[in-house]
């Protein structure tokens, strides 16, 4: 099956893409020259070699028409410019190393404004054409992943030169919580001794997690517990929880024993109209 629907006009972008490609008319029909056909909608990709292409397509009014169709036709859409744009001293476009186009910075500057804030167009900078036909592969994987963690994601306090100590490791954790900075982290832990947190599962079950080893998770229960027998954890835990669950059970049972003793005003009330009459 093809990933990519090309317009026929995009010769040597359909022989980078090889297979996963087919020449369509459609991307021309919704302003665009590589269509996506997605689970999450129709992406569309306006490709344009610069300075040349852009220039030209600004020039003829086919940049005009484009960027006017994209936004009603498409549910992603962008404009790919395979290039850099370059100046000269004066401040005016390079169309090569010795000629300058008649268009400024100050203008090219503004059409780019226009496209991306006016026509709300993304804009996308590619190298070459190698470049944007490895960018739309990993357009075509990314549109159509269950899952995109890349803006959840913590940054980490390990680095190639520095691992944290358990200490500043509870400490990053504790600032999770809005409003808890360094110094109320630390204040925390110099009052209790570490972070008064604790995981509430067995080594056996953390590390039965997916993507997750045995020795990802003993270092997990460590950095809050410290240097403690996971196995032995887990039993206190369950013992815990089985204590109070069997308080609990207990206390119902009492509740309910009490609670059959407890009989209405009127039983008695009868009892006595009875006595009352023999």
């Amino acid at each position: 099956m093809a990933k990519f629907l090309i317009s026929p006009t995009e010769h040597e972008l359909i022989k980078k893409l090889g297979d996963d490609a087919i020449i369509s008319p459609l991307p021309e029909e919704k302003g665009a020259d590589i269509l996506i056909y997605s689970k999450n909608g129709i992406y569309g990709a306006q490709r344009k070699s610069v300075p040349h292409d852009f220039i030209a397509s600004v020039q003829d009014g086919r940049l005009t028409r484009e960027t006017s169709l994209m936004p009603n036709e498409l549910k992603f859409y962008e404009i790919i410019c395979e290039g850099k744009f370059r100046y000269f001293p004066n401040g005016h476009l390079a169309v090569d190393r010795k000629n300058p186009s008649r268009y400024t910075r100050k203008q090219i500057t503004g059409i780019i404004f226009d496209i991306k804030f006016v026509k709300g167009i993304n804009i996308e900078y590619t190298d070459d054409m190698d470049n944007t036909a490895q960018y739309l592969k990993w357009t075509y994987d990314r549109l159509n992943s269950s899952t995109h963690y890349g803006l959840l994601r913590r940054p980490s306090m390990n680095s190639v030169w520095y691992v944290p100590s358990k200490e500043e490791t509870q400490s990053w954790l504790l600032q999770s919580w809005s409003g808890i900075g360094p110094s109320t982290a630390e204040a925390i832990i110099k009052k209790f001794g570490r972070a008064p947190l604790r995981w509430t599962c067995s080594l056996e079950e953390l590390s039965s997690v997916s993507r997750l080893g045995k020795s990802k998770a003993k270092e997990l229960i460590e950095s809050l517990e410290g240097k403690v027998d996971a196995s032995s954890l887990s039993s206190v835990l369950k013992s815990s929880i089985s204590s109070k669950s069997s308080k609990s059970l207990e206390s119902s049972a009492s509740k309910q024993q009490e609670a059959k003793l407890i009989l209405p005003k009127s039983f008695f009330d009868s009892i006595r109209a009875k006595l009352q009459k023999g």
